[in-house]
């Protein structure tokens, strides 16, 4: 053998010998580690690790008993492979136990001169309905480290202690809440889970999420985490209660419902309205709460100076309820659907007052909103021409369908409205009764109540109850009645036939008004009779009796409902208490049109005398054998039955 050949073998193995002393270094390290795993003894597991590894896995004495609860493989270790990242730095991967379990061990010499490498990390695959993923076991063991701590915070911990394992957004939730409140909701989330030696806990995690859930003896708590730059951070949790069923869906959304209604209160006993902007959903605050008078509705001053609440979460709203002797106060909120935040926000969406006595149940956007849509629809009503668009737009479906709807502006300014005079209207009460709101207000020198209805959150005017004696108090009523009766004047004051066809029934227009294209003489009497007061009324099942004026000046008129409203179908017209003195209008116009030969055929436009609205003294008729008995009393009914209903629901067609 050569001398070169003996130098190159020699130096061969040196170097064969310097990495078989490497390797049972690592294997040293690694074995040693691993005995320590099994063994639990956290001790020789710190001697073995790095600094690093000490804070994340090693930081309490429970650090036993959580690396008992991942599992890690025991047993014989083989090195398989390993990579030298730095001189400072190297992966190995080792098998472990007779199923030869893989695990990749980070190891590392913290000082550049010790030739010791300690253990930084251990990544192992583990494999959860059917997914592989590895997991770092410091990052598992940091994980179940704040678990423990976590419970330690909520079960005994201060408030300070309470905060400090929450992330920064559940924290800020958290730190608004009254200190009792904040008590209340963590001794309800922890329950009876205070044996935290025993836990047993399911973990999933992902690379910066984790869900924890821990079972109990009423049942589990899950537990949502985040990691950030200083560790695990709880995000939310939720109670899954199974014998009392009060379940909490999350505790964050609770907590969250509970800070809004603090500061929804703050703001509205201060009357700060641009607060109560940011507390309260736009519809709630534009439509009710900005207009509103404040003073009107006394709530809690603020949430310290309540005894009594609690909160219901469902899907996207909450109710936040407030228990007092007398009432019960309920906070709807609505959650932000908009919101991209990982802690939902709610806003006030209303609020609702049930009295215990009168058994009332009040909602603040029908207070304010009704109040105010009544000093509107008031206004608009008691002006000498009355505002019809704002009427209309004031007014609920069925009040404008029946009234508003039928009128313009010229007939509008014909309909009796002297019980509403032009003076603002002082409130006097407020009665709830679900959807429909009642406010009694002093007016001028009467007593009126205003009943608005709950129309899709819109507060409409529906009546107004009138002090009135022989007749409807009902507004709606009266004007519903009188609509055809001025409407009729209307027209024989505009000599319009049309008009005329379409506020009489079809009996009228069959003997009247399709023989003729002009106003017989008769017609021009009616219009002093029709403009007169009303003094008495009498419903019956689609038909009226309407009585105009008094005994010796006035009208009866009688109204059937024909295709879904009133139209005229007589008038006795009364010029004096005595029988000759009054006569039926439909009789005496078809005996004129019989007498000039005009039935059956249309006639020529005759001149119109002068109107009897204008002459002092009402105009009288001649007894003849279709003037009828003298009425006794002013209700009662001197054309007899209407007959039976005709076409109540479908539209009234042109009578041509």
């Amino acid at each position: 053998m050569s001398r070169g050949s003996l130098f190159f073998l020699t130096g061969s193995l040196v170097l064969l010998a310097g990495a078989g002393c490497s390797r049972s270094l690592e294997l040293d390290t690694i074995s040693s580690f691993t005995d320590a795993l099994a063994e639990g003894d956290v001790e020789t597991l710190k001697d073995g690790s790095s600094v690093a590894f000490q804070e994340k896995a090693l930081r309490t004495d429970m650090a036993a008993d959580n690396l008992k609860l991942l599992k890690l493989p025991k047993g014989e270790v083989s090195v398989l492979t390993q990579k030298d990242i730095s001189e400072t730095e190297k992966l190995v991967t080792v098998t472990v136990g007779k199923k030869k379990r893989k695990v990749r061990y980070k190891l590392v010499r913290e000082l550049d001169d010790d030739e010791n490498w300690v253990v930084d990390e251990i990544i192992i695959r583990q494999t959860r309905e059917g997914l592989t993923v590895a997991k770092s076991v410091s990052d598992q063991m940091d994980l179940l480290l704040s678990v423990r701590e976590f419970l330690d915070a909520w079960n005994v911990g201060t408030r300070n202690e309470v905060l400090a394992v929450a992330t920064p957004e559940f924290q800020q939730v958290l730190s608004d809440l009254p200190a009792g409140y904040l008590a209340k909701l963590t001794g309800q989330a922890i329950g009876e889970r205070k044996s935290k030696s025993k836990l047993k806990p399911d973990v999933q995690m992902d690379e910066d999420i984790a869900v924890v859930t821990l079972p109990g003896d009423d049942g589990d708590l899950v537990i949502s985490y985040r990691l950030r730059e200083e560790g695990w951070k709880v995000s939310d949790l939720a109670v899954e209660a199974r014998t009392t069923g009060k379940h909490i869906p999350s505790v964050a959304k609770m907590a969250n419902v509970v800070r809004t209604t603090g500061e929804f209160l703050s703001a509205y006993s201060a009357a700060n309205k641009k607060a109560l902007q940011t507390t309260a959903t736009r519809q709630f605050f534009n439509s009710s709460l900005a207009p509103a008078d404040l003073s009107m509705v006394q709530l809690p001053a603020s949430l310290e100076s309540l005894r009594d609440y609690e909160v219901t979460l469902h899907k996207n709203r909450a109710d936040f309820v407030v228990r007092r002797d007398t009432e019960v106060t309920r906070f709807s909120l609505i959650r932000d659907q908009n919101q991209t935040d990982s802690v939902p926000r709610f806003f006030v969406d209303d609020v609702t007052i049930y009295e215990m006595g009168s058994r009332q149940e009040k909602r603040l956007s029908a207070l304010f909103t009704a109040h105010a849509t009544m000093l509107v629809f008031s206004e608009a009503l008691g002006q000498r021409n009355p505002n019809l668009p704002l009427i209309r737009k004031t007014a609920s479906r069925d009040f404008n369908k029946r009234v508003w709807e039928q009128v313009d502006g010229k007939l509008a300014a014909r309909m009796p409205l002297a019980e509403i005079e032009n003076a603002r209207p002082t409130v006097l009460s407020t009665t709830f009764e679900g959807a429909v709101t009642e406010i009694t207000v002093k007016q001028g020198a009467l007593a009126l109540t205003y009943v608005l209805r709950d129309e899709n959150r819109q507060m409409r005017v529906d009546d107004v109850h009138l002090p009135v004696q022989n007749r409807p108090t009902s507004l709606k009523t009266n004007l519903e009645l009188m609509i055809p009766i001025r409407d009729f004047v209307a027209g024989i004051d505009s000599q319009d036939i049309p008009r005329l066809q379409r506020t009489s029934s079809d009996d009228m227009n069959r003997i009247v008004w399709r023989q003729t294209d002009s106003i017989p003489q008769a017609g021009y009497v009616v219009p002093s009779h029709l403009q007169l007061e009303m003094s008495a009324v009498k419903i019956g099942e689609d038909e009226a009796l309407v009585v105009l004026g008094d005994a010796r000046h006035g009208a009866q008129i009688k109204l059937v409902r024909e295709y879904g409203k009133y139209v005229i179908d007589d008038v006795l017209l009364i010029a004096g208490p005595e029988s000759s003195q009054r006569a039926h209008l439909k009789r005496t116009l078809r005996l004129q049109l019989a007498e000039r030969g005009l039935w059956n055929k249309k006639t020529q436009t005759v001149a119109r005398p002068t109107s009897p609205a204008k002459q002092v003294q009402p105009a009288t008729f001649t007894e003849n054998d279709l003037i009828p008995p003298p009425i006794v009393a002013p209700l009662q009914d001197t054309f007899g039955s209407a007959g039976s209903p005709r076409g109540s629901d479908t539209a009234r067609p042109s009578a041509n």
